[in-house]
């Protein structure tokens, strides 16, 4: 991880908490998901981070692959979420569990 994502990183912990953006799990450890992936222009900038646990990264990297539109409703919770500079709260909860409730696991 680049020395900017993570002092970028460390600035929104301050601000959000050490919650997961999916579980809103507390977790020792988060990572930094770029809500417009680098691949497609992305920026590394606070409008564009997600905080999420590891495996909440990794589970969303497979939504992308199997429900595409799911994810990016996610990452469209994330980002508004990014705008209230807030914690996340319990209407956000039930957002993200209201839209992962879309995934088709027979997908794979």
């Amino acid at each position: 991880m680049s020395k900017k994502l993570e002092e970028l990183k460390k600035e929104m912990i301050q601000v959000y908490g050490t919650r997961c953006w999916i579980t809103l799990n507390k977790v020792n450890r988060l990572t930094a998901h770029h809500i417009i992936p680098v691949r497609d222009k992305g920026e590394t900038r606070w409008e564009n981070i997600a905080l999420l646990s590891n495996d909440s990264h990794i589970y969303l990297n497979y939504i992308e692959r199997i429900a595409p539109c799911v994810a990016y409703d996610l990452n469209c919770l994330f980002y508004e979420l990014n705008r209230t500079y807030a914690p996340p709260t319990v209407d956000y909860e039930e957002e993200v569990k209201r839209v992962l409730r879309r995934v088709n696991y027979n997908d794979r």
